[in-house]
């Protein structure tokens, strides 16, 4: 019975599922025929990426979205843009991905590289059911890594792309790595004001859980927040920082 109906919502995905699906499937293999040599860095982050691609089958149907160009800009720019980077750059210019960094540094900075790539999996697995590249609101996730930070998938990705940029420094890679940023912190803008319209709950939560790993109210619990959802309580109106 289970396996079936797991089937029937497949079968019923929108067509844009089916075409998230097969968009991260091909990027993945994209990147990792022009970048072989970064293969093993992005590793996780591929994976990432074709877990990304499955996600389009399991989450759950948006309850809101923003429209317009720049949430479409800061979704697709801020999960395209790095891979594509390095991608581009291995093959036709290589020397802005010449190794900068000593042993010492290189062994510090995978560290920070393996941090990252553990907590991108640990995150996706918890946002599996409310995944989207634009900006859209499903379920809020609130256990897990998103205990303690608002968008710990952000952050594992700063740990990686952070770590590849610091040991392999270049001019081109780090005004790459600040326009992702930049739209990393868009996106983040963009989905936290379309998650606020849609839940009472993310509002008490933004003001309990800092946006990259910092609890600001250790009063305010996870009950504390769906209670606060069902009643509809938000003193002070909804807001994030």
């Amino acid at each position: 019975m289970a396996m079936s109906t797991a089937l029937k919502q497949v079968r019923s995905r929108h067509w844009s599922d089916w075409t998230g699906f097969a968009c991260f499937f091909c990027l993945s293999g994209l990147i990792a025929l022009r970048a072989p040599r970064f293969a093993i860095a992005l590793l996780p982050a591929l994976a990432h990426e074709l877990f990304v691609g499955v996600t389009f089958l399991l989450r759950r149907p948006a309850r809101a979205r923003l429209r317009g160009l720049g949430p479409q800009l800061a979704g697709y720019g801020g999960s395209f843009l790095m891979p594509l980077y390095i991608a581009v750059a291995t093959h036709w210019k290589p020397q802005w991905l010449k190794s900068t960094a000593g042993a010492d540094l290189t062994a510090m900075a995978f560290l920070f590289w393996a941090a990252g790539a553990a907590l991108s999996f640990v995150s996706l697995w918890y946002l599996r059911r409310s995944f989207s590249v634009v900006p859209q609101a499903r379920e809020p996730v609130f256990r897990g890594p998103y205990r303690a930070a608002r968008h710990p998938m952000y952050l594992a990705y700063l740990l990686q792309y952070g770590a590849i940029v610091f040991t392999h420094l270049s001019l081109p890679s780090l005004m790459a790595f600040l326009l992702w940023f930049g739209l990393i912190y868009a996106r983040i803008h963009y989905e936290e004001k379309v998650l606020l319209a849609a839940s009472s709950a993310y509002a008490i939560y933004c003001r309990s859980v800092a946006m990259f790993g910092i609890r600001l109210n250790y009063d305010v619990t996870v009950p504390a927040i769906a209670e606060a959802n069902h009643q509809g309580a938000l003193p002070g109106g909804p807001r994030c920082y």
